[in-house]
């Protein structure tokens, strides 16, 4: 499984303008045509007026062939005209999914639940900068229990997944938290849990950074 996470920015007088285009016809057109969309999300923290959007492919070509698609279709270039003057930076990162990761790993489910009733969940999107030549040994304490020491008194884990473009010495962890609320109490418990703290002092003496982003779903978010 190949992972596109698009990451979008806005002039901040006109992100509202641009979510209400991608609500009325953009979901529609990449729904249509860029694999499966798992979420669609905007910055609750951090630098503001962004989306965060996740597909997911089969392999490359598998991407390769949707975007061509995509790109040959006159509705698409029509949609991409009605913003373009909103639009500041636009990036995006392919990732794999490491092999304990619920999406796209071994954990026995192709996808943990993505919408629950009732609610719209707060999302945490954690990015761990390993040192040089210490990916594999991230990923090792990771995998060989790491990984149910951290989700003990963790939100949902929705994926963990390794950078195959850009900062190819990255993790990411993507999460869901009831509320912010649930955010904190999940935070006290892990700080007073030796485990985890042990587990984080091993991983994070591997790593040159750590940064973590909160998210909030759209409404139409697959993922919510």
């Amino acid at each position: 499984m190949l992972i596109d996470l698009r990451v979008y920015t806005y002039l901040p007088g006109k992100f509202n303008k641009f979510l209400r285009s991608y609500e009325e016809a953009g979901f529609a057109l990449t729904s249509r045509y860029l694999g499966r969309t798992l979420g669609i999300l905007t910055a609750e923290s951090g630098l503001q007026n962004r989306t965060f959007q996740f597909f997911m492919y089969e392999s490359s070509t598998h991407r390769d062939r949707c975007r061509a698609a995509m790109l040959a279709d006159p509705e698409w270039h029509a949609f991409v005209k009605l913003d373009a003057d909103a639009l500041l930076q636009q990036t995006n990162t392919l990732l794999r999914p490491a092999a304990f990761s619920p999406v796209g790993g071994t954990r026995g489910s192709a996808l943990p639940p993505l919408l629950i009733e009732g609610r719209r969940r707060l999302f945490e999107l954690r990015t761990w900068t390993c040192r040089m030549d210490c990916l594999e040994q991230a990923l090792a304490l990771l995998g060989n229990g790491g990984a149910a020491v951290l989700e003990r008194n963790a939100p949902q884990t929705i994926a963990y997944l390794v950078a195959d473009t850009g900062n190819e010495r990255q993790i990411l962890w993507l999460a869901a938290y009831d509320s912010g609320e649930d955010r904190d109490r999940r935070k006290a418990l892990a700080g007073a849990d030796p485990g985890t703290r042990s587990l984080l002092a091993a991983l994070r003496a591997l790593l040159t950074d750590e940064d973590a982003t909160l998210l909030c779903p759209t409404a139409y978010s697959p993922l919510r």
